[in-house]
């Protein structure tokens, strides 16, 4: 069992964490972009090798694409966002720990709402955003990361990106960011307790326009529809390849969900672990979103349901469930 601590303070984590990805970047599948019919190619491009994280990427994408009724899909704007995002997380740290050869490695997370206390012109150098860290800023044109472990010179190369219609397409160039752009301001403590107060898990009816419930509180649809919060709001403000289906071609990804996570984790701690709503609903409405839907993977035979992802003590912890 792996304990995920703040990447911020623990530089073992950190350096495990980068260890980990560049390993699963580099790691060859025997598959590649010309073998998945939903990976599109423009004319000249050839075809990509997949990694073993360019496949996570690959199942995040096809997942934001599994729409339904009521702005849903698979793995968002739904009940199933925090269960989903655990099972995701989980998958990936098992593979962390295989290429590592360590199997008590914990996903690290980036605590984002103490960075949101600080002003705003300080929020985008913090030392996560250095080259020892996970690098920094975009650059030029293209904003493409060119600092840090996860740069292209450094072997880590962008194989799949997404459009703003669901495409996925083939692709060959550097990991794009684009800090404090698209929104400029991390979100923040106060933020955090307003998700933290909620009372139930989640309401009917149960998508992004649920008023109350800690789900949509944490994946950011409330309390202003208009204005992204909380994990939506990350995902703006780092930009870049942050933005489409294809977000977790950015480590900062992991990171971040994996603080989307521990927050959960602390609401459970106080709310009770067996409160997941809803229990029964048309499948028509909600599939992947009731209470006993299996999860929707693409890369394992088996997938738990929504309720096996609620108590997963067995396989990890936090240093602290402290928001």
């Amino acid at each position: 069992m792996g304990t995920r601590r703040n990447i911020l303070l623990h530089n073992a984590a950190r350096d495990a964490f980068v260890d980990g990805v560049l390993a699963l970047k580099a790691e060859a599948t025997g598959l590649s972009t010309g073998d998945i019919s939903q990976i599109l190619h423009e004319p000249g491009m050839p075809s990509q090798p997949l990694s073993t994280w360019d496949l996570f990427v690959l199942w995040h994408a096809m997942a934001m694409n599994e729409r339904q009724a009521g702005g849903r899909n698979a793995a968002h704007s739904g009940p199933a966002f925090l269960p989903w995002h655990r099972w995701y997380l989980l998958l990936l740290e098992f593979q962390f720990q295989r290429v590592l050869g360590d199997p008590s490695f914990g996903l690290p997370y980036w605590d984002w709402a103490t960075d949101g206390q600080l002003p705003p012109s300080l929020q985008s150098s913090t030392p996560l955003w250095t080259a020892a860290w996970i690098g920094g800023n975009g650059t030029g044109a293209g904003r493409f990361v060119i600092t840090g472990p996860f740069r292209q010179s450094n072997g880590f190369t962008v194989r799949i990106e997404g459009d703003s219609l669901g495409g996925i397409w083939a692709a060959q160039r550097p990991l794009r960011r684009d800090l404090a752009q698209g929104v400029g301001t991390l979100p923040d403590k106060a933020d955090v307790a307003a998700a933290m107060a909620q009372g139930a898990y989640d309401a009917s009816p149960f998508n992004q326009g649920s008023e109350t419930g800690v789900r949509n509180r944490l994946e950011g649809w409330r309390p202003s529809f208009s204005a992204p919060n909380t994990h939506n709001r990350v995902h703006v403000w780092v930009g870049g390849d942050m933005g489409p289906a294809t977000s977790p071609n950015d480590p900062a990804f992991f990171l971040n969900h994996c603080n989307v996570d521990r927050l959960w984790a602390s609401w459970q701690n106080a709310n009770g672990v067996d409160n997941y709503q809803p229990t029964t609903g048309p499948a028509t409405q909600l599939l992947h979103h009731r209470r006993n839907d299996p999860i929707f993977s693409v890369l394992t035979q088996f997938a738990p349901t929504n309720a096996q992802m609620l108590d997963v003590s067995p396989f990890y912890d936090y240093d602290t469930l402290t928001p």
